[in-house]
């Protein structure tokens, strides 16, 4: 892989936490980077994060067809499910439109 600094691309960070939890609801403060790819038509990217739950991972693509119509497909690894309940493991699901 080639890296082009020239190349359109962002980085970011992030951090989550609860500031009041349910004692049913597993702690999961999580910190992650992510990074974005864009060109005129598809956007790309990717995510990794920690937290108490364990790792969690995010990659994707967005391909813009028309103004007002995209398609895209991610594939996300999470340790938590909707609910905040521990799973046994890690679940990586992917995601379309």
């Amino acid at each position: 892989m080639k890296f082009d600094s020239s190349a359109s691309w962002s980085a970011y960070g992030f951090a989550s936490t609860r500031s009041r939890q349910a004692a049913a609801v597993k702690a999961n403060d999580r910190i992650g980077v992510g990074a974005l790819s864009p060109d005129e038509t598809l956007l790309r990217s990717r995510e990794a994060s920690d937290g108490h739950l364990g790792p969690g991972a995010k990659v994707g693509t967005s391909f813009l067809y028309s103004e007002r119509t995209s398609f895209y497909l991610n594939y996300s690894l999470e340790t938590s499910d909707d609910n905040g309940l521990l799973l046994h493991g890690s679940q990586g699901k992917p995601v379309s439109a």
